[in-house]
């Protein structure tokens, strides 16, 4: 990775677009390429081959032949992939959403049997002096307990996994 060239031009730009000090941007530059991605060959204003690399809202454009940073930039999204990729990552968050609130359902609708079978129990438990029955009842109730326990564990982490779904989709909007 130290192998890597910077050109003046690519610490200048640095400098002037990313507000790096001048004693940093070789350094900067490094670890910025060590942190970034190839995307695609293109081919540059003075229709040249050269090679971009992007990472953290940085994009690099090095030489075809070697390890040489040419030009650092902020990548900027046009209008036309700019509202596709919006309205994709709405898609996105819609459908965790939706996936949410199933969620949320299936756990009510599971809940509502429980309750259901918990009244039952306790009617029995009235109805019947039977320490047997009591004592039966008594351990499916604290099973339905652990159920619905399990139930509102199963709440909390689906509506975890929406949140940090959503989250990481509005960093890109």
């Amino acid at each position: 990775m130290s192998a890597l060239k910077v050109t003046n031009h690519a610490a200048e730009r640095a400098t002037a677009r990313f507000r790096i000090p001048p004693e940093l941007t070789t350094q900067w530059l490094r670890n910025t390429y060590a942190k970034s991605r190839y995307i695609c060959d293109i081919v540059g204003d003075n229709g040249e081959s050269r090679r971009l690399f992007a990472g953290d809202g940085v994009a690099l454009v090095l030489d075809p032949n070697e390890e040489k940073v040419i030009t650092v930039f902020e990548p900027r999204l046009n209008g036309a992939i700019k509202s596709e990729m919006t309205a994709l990552i709405q898609r996105k968050i819609a459908a965790a959403n939706r996936k949410e609130r199933a969620e949320e359902r299936r756990i009510r609708i599971e809940k509502a049997k429980l309750s259901v079978e918990l009244a039952q129990c306790t009617l029995r438990m009235e109805l019947t002096p039977s320490k047997a029955v009591i004592k039966r009842n008594t351990e499916i109730i604290a099973g339905i307990n652990a159920s619905v326990a399990k139930l509102d564990a199963e709440l909390a982490d689906a509506r975890r996994t929406k949140n940090g779904v959503v989250k990481s989709l509005a960093a890109y909007l």
